[in-house]
């Protein structure tokens, strides 16, 4: 039994088949422009979803269903993107027009929720029950998990991305100053720098005192972010994932000031670019 996942980033869509065992078939990502159009992204999707079901096809794989994770926020219950500040998607019928180009069952989700069911599926936080997820990119996702159950809001998600640390800092896409996003995403560090995160990475990576500053305090405002979320939810684990965790000097600052009692619960993302394409399809093993 398979499943095709798809995971919806702000830079790139990530696809794959999925073994009921967790085993991944096919991995492939295909990247977003930057200013890509509504209709031009849904045609990368199904792009990528058609290639999927060929692949499988080839390979006499059975496909019983699709499912997606997408940035949000989202009506998961109906399958709409409401809205995707880093995307160009509003009130989006998803579900809707997955299920009429390719006739199968579909289950949609925010894109941070479906990398944490994939961490406790199979990765970093495999078998734990209460559990925050932070992942770090073109903006910051957050999930979390409560007695082994997503928590969901009317946004789709525990929007932990958008949570205030620092009132006197800049304006976020969520329209609040100083959330956790307007502050340490790729988008709000890009800005601070001046270079991309690519080109950010590779001067901290040479020992550029510049931009080691600016990602020393990132990771000073990550930090205060994950006190708080111990101190709220009392999780037993805190995921970090996303492509800017894996940059060692953030790493690096960030566990070398964590308060003792943190040390043992924070750890870095195991799946890593596969962890949103396993979370969706469990979303659809989940209702088999």
């Amino acid at each position: 039994m398979y499943v095709i996942g798809i995971d919806i980033g702000g830079s790139k869509v990530a696809a794959a088949v999925v073994e009921k065992s967790g085993r991944v078939l096919f991995f492939s990502k295909d990247w977003v422009k930057s200013e890509v159009f509504s209709e031009d992204l849904l045609k990368l999707v199904f792009k990528a979803i058609g290639k999927k079901i060929k692949q499988a096809k080839d390979k006499k794989l059975k496909i019983v269903g699709i499912g997606i994770g997408s940035p949000g926020p989202l009506d998961v219950e109906k399958g709409i993107i409401i809205d995707t500040p880093n995307l160009p998607w509003q009130n989006l019928p998803l579900k809707d027009l997955v299920k009429k180009e390719f006739s199968l069952p579909m289950s949609l989700d925010n894109d941070a929720n479906c990398a944490l069911l994939g961490e406790v599926w199979l990765g970093a936080a495999r078998d734990c029950k209460d559990v925050v997820m932070l992942t770090l990119g073109t903006g910051i996702g957050g999930a979390l998990m409560a007695n082994g159950k997503i928590i969901h809001t009317k946004k789709g998600s525990a929007e932990l991305g958008h949570v205030i640390i620092d009132p006197a800092g800049p304006i976020g896409n969520c329209g609040q100053r100083g959330c956790i996003e307007s502050l340490i995403s790729g988008v709000a560090l890009e800005k601070q720098a001046g270079i991309s995160t690519y080109e950010l990475f590779d001067e901290i990576e040479k020992g550029n005192k510049k931009y080691l500053k600016i990602i020393k305090k990132a990771a000073e405002y990550l930090n205060l972010a994950l006190k708080k979320f111990d101190q709220e939810f009392e999780v037993e684990r805190i995921i970090l994932g996303g492509g800017m965790i894996k940059a060692k000097p953030y790493q690096k600052f960030l566990f070398d000031h964590l308060p003792a009692n943190l040390k043992p619960k924070v750890k870095i993302a195991k799946l890593g670019e596969k962890a949103g394409v396993l979370g969706a399809a469990k979303l659809v093993f989940d209702k088999i």
